[in-house]
């Protein structure tokens, strides 16, 4: 079996960290077999300082992105067994190489649409149906994909995602803060990802902002970028010193072992890779009982409407004050995350491969 694995987004980003951490799972069971193709933006980079004249077009920047990255796709080579693209926005160019199959993140796209972008990437996704297997992250992308697309529910498989162990694991909470630059006495919430609506972070502000007229010395620890609506709801809660910003991801897995707790309150998920690396990480984990949370965090985690600010609050005080409950979090988390692993990923994922070529 010749595989050739199609990726076109950067190894710090849900996608990215999906495609990556599965391509170095199956070069231990493929070995030279297994080969990635992955789109960057360096590669244009480098393009444009080698030209002379260049002219930049003034259109969005994500269309310009998508534009692209079908300019990529064309570039495919032919020759190998089967073709995996790791993402659905791939998908235009399926028709061209076979047999292939594809994965399937999340249908926010249809679910959530926000932009042009969105309305692209709704368009290439019809060229689903071409695929020979569909690999979807969780059964609740699964449910969305067939109600959503016209695709024969026999080609579908679900496919947990993982998580790195030996990455995300338990560690000294004095030495990880020491690392982080974090006072070691105050309470720490922590959340991971991007400000997008879905991932409704004002609900999470607020819940904060009423969790530490309780508690006293406690910080907000946001891993992502920042917006100016969600600014303009911190200064108006004259929370500007109790809400920390980290953009760098490098050291990522300190921030987990850092944190009293992760609070998760989305909206719409396709998988969720926070709470899976808290709970490795053995760091409790409060969440939404919506989407595909509950498929990734079962009984090991604090479960409840993301709308519910009061609720959040009530939550994460429990678990500051609850030595009880915290442990119970802890020891339930670290033997859920067990379930998942790269490993069991890539096994599983040959065998969707085989099933394309067959």
């Amino acid at each position: 079996m010749k595989l050739l694995i199609v990726n076109n987004r950067p190894p710090h980003c849900g996608i990215g960290e999906y495609t990556f951490s599965l391509y170095g799972a199956l070069k231990k069971l493929l070995g030279d077999d297994a080969e990635l193709m992955s789109w960057q933006a360096e590669v244009i980079e480098k393009i444009y300082s080698r030209v002379r004249e260049h002219y930049i077009l003034q259109y969005p920047e994500e269309a310009m992105r998508i534009l692209s990255q079908f300019i990529f796709l064309l570039r495919i080579p032919h020759g190998y067994t089967v073709y995996h693209f790791t993402n659905s926005s791939l998908s235009l160019d399926i028709k061209r190489v076979r047999p292939c199959v594809v994965t399937v993140h999340d249908l926010i796209p249809f679910n959530a649409p926000r932009d042009l972008t969105d309305r692209l990437i709704r368009k290439s996704m019809r060229s689903l149906r071409h695929a020979q297997r569909i690999i979807c992250v969780s059964q609740k992308t699964r449910s969305d994909l067939l109600r959503f697309l016209d695709i024969r529910p026999e080609r579908v498989r679900i496919i947990y995602e993982g998580v790195n162990h030996d990455l995300f694991r338990p560690r000294d909470r004095a030495r990880s803060r020491e690392v982080l630059g974090i006072g070691q006495n105050k309470l720490m919430v922590l959340h991971v990802g991007s400000e997008e609506p879905r991932k409704n972070i004002p609900a999470l502000v607020e819940a904060f902002c009423r969790l530490q007229r309780d508690v006293g010395e406690a910080v907000l620890v946001r891993v992502g970028e920042k917006t100016a609506a969600v600014q303009r709801q911190i200064d108006s809660l004259k929370l500007n010193d109790k809400v920390l910003y980290f953009q760098n991801t490098m050291n990522l897995e300190y921030f987990y072992n850092a944190a009293d707790m992760l609070v998760f309150p989305s909206f719409e998920e396709g998988f969720g890779f926070p709470p899976l690396q808290a709970m490795a990480s053995g760091c409790p984990v409060i969440a939404s009982n919506t989407t595909s949370i509950p498929e990734v965090v079962g009984d090991a985690g604090i479960l409840l409407d993301p709308a519910d600010a009061a609720g959040l609050a009530h939550w994460m005080r429990e678990v500051y004050v609850s030595r009880e409950l915290k442990s119970s979090l802890i020891e339930k988390g670290l033997r859920r995350s067990q379930m998942f692993s790269w490993e069991k990923v890539a096994r599983e994922t040959v065998e969707v491969y085989r099933e394309a070529i067959s």
